[in-house]
């Protein structure tokens, strides 16, 4: 569409928005058996989440301290989702 500034968020490499868009972040969540993948779905919030962050650092909009919270709760929810 002419945009300069693009960013794919995809699952694999041979997609055609990634080889469309300027910037690709790869998501890696697997082979995705169905149309409606719930593991690339959710990497794909973890991946906006991530960048969300990233921005908000950049920008100067939370702190280092925040920051590392954020990243630190992200890696805790993986135990607390494994665990009944």
């Amino acid at each position: 569409m002419g945009h300069k500034k693009t960013l794919a968020i995809c699952n694999v490499q041979e997609s055609a928005i990634a080889r469309a868009s300027k910037l690709t972040f790869y998501t890696r969540a697997g082979i995705e058996i169905g149309v409606a993948s719930t593991k690339a779905f959710t990497t794909q919030l973890v991946s906006l989440f991530i960048l969300t962050i990233t921005l908000a650092k950049n920008k100067k909009l939370i702190t280092r301290k925040l920051e590392t919270k954020y990243l630190n709760d992200l890696r805790e929810l993986v135990g607390g989702i494994q665990t009944p």
